[in-house]
């Protein structure tokens, strides 16, 4: 078990299960006090403009997307963001490292 804290919430990675089909994945929990499961989805939902209503077909309705569901995928998006992001600077700087940026440059004139 690994306890990792992203920002205030504090999170546990559980020991590897195997997914529906049969892939080893790792399980992602967090825990947040009942007092506070308001304010952080609030503020989720606040922070990442989860609209109050949409337009489907012309028409302005309720968002079908509850603020729990808003909040557990800007989570996971959050993951996968930083994931993208740290392999991306990793690969440009392994691109980097591996140019040959020496230029010769000489001057005829003298």
């Amino acid at each position: 078990m690994i306890l990792v804290v992203f920002g205030q919430i504090q999170c546990i990675i559980l020991i590897l299960a195997q997914s529906h089909k049969g892939e080893v994945m790792a399980e992602f929990k967090i825990e947040i006090a009942d007092s506070d499961v308001n304010r952080v989805l609030g503020a989720l939902a606040a922070n990442y403009r989860r609209p109050e209503t949409i337009i489907v077909d012309g028409q302005e309705v309720d968002n079908p997307e509850t603020i729990a569901q808003f909040g557990n995928r800007m989570v996971r998006n959050f993951l996968a963001e930083n994931v993208s992001a740290h392999e991306i600077r990793l690969a440009k700087q392994q691109a980097a490292d591996a140019l040959n940026t020496n230029v010769s440059i000489s001057d005829p004139a003298i």
